[in-house]
């Protein structure tokens, strides 16, 4: 398993008052090169929803794609 950076690259719109806000960021394991892909979403999503609550996770969900993360393999 390698341990990833990701940060969000640009803010989102929001869903029921939460938004992805550029800058946010967390560092997990994943056992897949790219995390950014269907089998990397569930990981991040709980990364993210541990760190910045349950309700980002929604509206991550309807962004998740390159263009708004930032991956670094550390």
């Amino acid at each position: 398993m390698a341990l990833y950076r990701i940060t969000v690259k640009q803010d989102s719109g929001s869903h029921n008052g939460v938004k992805m806000q550029k800058g946010m960021s967390v560092e997990l394991d994943c056992p897949y090169v790219d995390p950014i892909n269907n089998n990397g979403k569930k990981l991040v999503l709980e990364a993210f929803a541990r760190k910045y609550g349950s309700d980002l996770a929604a509206v991550m969900e309807k962004y998740f794609h390159h263009g708004y993360f930032d991956v670094k393999k550390l």
